[in-house]
């Protein structure tokens, strides 16, 4: 115990994570499902592990090794990083363990990496190199300030990596520059051993407590997070899959019945957008002319169609698929049934007689299976802009490409369907992030300050309304009875939509219709319900029963006090944000 006595620095590493781990792991199973999802195999590993761990840590005496200065600052430094990378991740504390195991796992690997022959080295370094993601949440929160939650976990891996680039790209500054300077200099410290008091022969007890330790604090940290983060996604992907092999089944046991209105619209238009935050745009009011076209056919009264705004409706999520699995099926915070049980808005049309389009300038079908892959693929008739041919590989990546490549697609289907009755599903990758990567030159309007990015968000709004402005004139060149616009989602410049930095501009959407003067006029009092609800408060959660109402293709599953245009909705309170926040307190 005397060696102890020249190294007190481990001593106390030891005693303290010992500690700190055994006096916060109680055992609590449901603590654990997220991170273990729904496995007692896993949790009883896991626990196994950490109880291995500290075995072996006594087993090989540990506590008795010495290194030098350097490899104690070294060992410090690490640990700390390792911690903050753990804090950063929003999980339970019974995972505290960790930071016994990183000990551990850092004392043996060093003894291993002076004591051992080469082998030893190299399992070491690669092992060290995996842990290296224990970090990554440091390097999140210096760019989002922000915590890494399950949900982020899933948005991640739902996204296509054209995006995970583009988002990579956005947020990387020069503070993770310095960040990452800090860490190379400390990781250094690793390779500038004292071989004074190397063992000639590691015990076994040394072997076994780096591999457990390793095994452990893989599991219990933000590897294990990221790790059970993807086997969950993996999971999603195949009941996703699933369900869009059943869907013709699961229609069949859907009971409803559609009974239009005799006046029912036959061409309609459904424009999504992307990230759109209604108060920068000129139509809501915004300072700058962001909306030229949109402004036009607001103030325009001779055309024979009309353009109705509305300003107090909110998206129910801040991200692309927690929002589009509710606003496009009849999922919502009145009706909380599970995706996988849910009537989506493509299959409703199909069920009424119509021809469906899914026109997207967002992720392919085989991309990933998302919820959007399952709304999208019962289209009749289904065109993604990255599926056509390019140099490389037959397809040309996600979100290289402006929304007006829909452009021709749109009018080329419209033109030929001149008799039936037809949806148009239009998805856009409209004010996504990277903004300047949303729009051409020439729509380089807004140049406050070089590389600014109120200045990119503006420029892609004016594109953005450029878009939709013709969308809507191709549809009225065709005899459309209506169209429909809305964002997915908001977004605030300063963080995006990050769900753990909530703000409420968020979920404060453009939402709009473009009206025939013709289509009015069969339906008496639609124009005036219009007017009269433009400022009434409404959660687009209920899409589903308000293009019911709007466009007379109504059915026994219409709740007549959900659309916000009906004389009977009932106003209750927007709960947003995965039912964490009232919109309305």
């Amino acid at each position: 115990m005397n060696q102890s006595k020249k190294n007190p620095l481990l001593v106390t590493l030891l005693l303290l994570s010992l500690i700190f781990g055994i006096g916060t792991t109680y055992i609590n199973y449901n603590n654990y499902i997220w991170h273990f999802p729904a496995s007692l195999f896993l949790y009883m590993l896991y626990l196994a592990s950490c109880l291995a761990t500290v075995f072996f840590s006594f087993r090989a005496k540990i506590y008795l090794k010495t290194f030098n200065a350097k490899q104690n600052l070294f060992i410090g430094l690490m640990l700390l990083m390792f911690l903050g990378g753990w804090v950063l991740v929003k999980q339970d504390w019974p995972y505290a363990l960790f930071l016994y195991a990183s000990v551990c796992f850092l004392i043996s690997g060093l003894l291993i990496l002076r004591s051992a022959p080469a082998i030893g080295k190299v399992l070491f370094i690669g092992a060290f190199i995996i842990s290296i993601i224990n970090v990554a949440p440091i390097f999140f929160f210096i760019s989002e300030k922000s915590f890494i939650t399950k949900d982020l976990i899933a948005t991640l891996f739902i996204s296509n990596r054209n995006e995970a680039g583009e988002y990579m790209a956005s947020r990387l500054n020069y503070w993770h520059t310095i960040a990452v300077f800090i860490f190379i200099i400390t990781v250094v410290f690793l390779f500038r051993l004292n071989k004074k008091n190397a063992l000639s022969k590691l015990p076994l007890s040394v072997w076994a407590l780096f591999f457990i330790s390793f095994f452990t604090l893989s599991l219990s940290g933000p590897i294990g997070a990221l790790t059970f983060g993807y086997i969950s996604n993996v999971s999603q992907t195949k009941k996703l899959t699933q369900m869009i092999k059943e869907r013709s089944q699961r229609l069949q046991e859907y009971k409803f019945a559609v009974h239009p209105d005799s006046t029912a619209a036959k061409k309609i238009v459904v424009i999504v957008g992307e990230s759109l935050n209604r108060n920068y745009m000129g139509l809501y009011g915004y300072a700058k002319p962001t909306t030229p076209n949109l402004s036009a056919l607001l103030q325009d009264s001779t055309s024979s169609y009309r353009l109705f705004k509305f300003e107090n409706v909110v998206s129910p999520e801040v991200s692309t698929v927690p929002s589009l699995k509710k606003v496009l099926t009849n999922v919502s915070q009145r009706n909380p049934i599970p995706f996988e049980n849910a009537l989506t808005i493509v299959d409703y049309f199909n069920s009424a007689g119509y021809k469906t389009h899914w026109i997207s300038n967002q992720v392919q079908l085989g991309e990933s299976s998302t919820p959007i892959t399952v709304i999208s693929t019962t289209a009749s008739q289904i065109y993604f802009s990255g599926l056509e041919d390019s140099t490389e590989n037959g397809k040309s990546p996600i979100g290289t490409k402006y929304d007006e490549t829909l452009l021709a697609p749109f009018e080329k289907y419209i033109a030929a369907d001149s008799t039936g009755k037809e949806v148009y599903f239009v998805h856009l990758m409209g004010n996504h992030w990277n903004y300047d990567d949303r729009y051409p030159p020439k729509f380089n309007f807004f140049k406050e300050r070089e590389k600014d990015d109120v200045s990119l968000y503006l420029n892609s709004v004016l594109y953005n309304d450029w878009v939709v402005s013709r969308i809507m004139e191709i549809a009225k060149e065709h005899g459309a009875d209506a169209v429909i616009y809305f964002s997915d989602h908001s977004e605030i410049l300063a963080t995006g939509h990050n769900l753990e930095k909530f703000e409420p501009e968020m979920v404060e959407i453009p939402f709009m219709v473009y009206v025939s003067e013709n289509y009015l006029h069969k339906n008496k009092g639609l124009e005036n319900r219009l007017i009269a609800n433009q400022n009434t408060p409404a959660m687009n959660d209920n899409f589903f029963h308000f293009i019911q109402d709007f466009t007379g293709v109504k059915s026994t599953l219409y709740d007549t006090t959900a659309s916000f245009i009906s004389p009977q909705y009932i106003r209750k309170k927007r709960i947003v944000n995965n039912n964490s926040y009232n919109y309305d307190k």
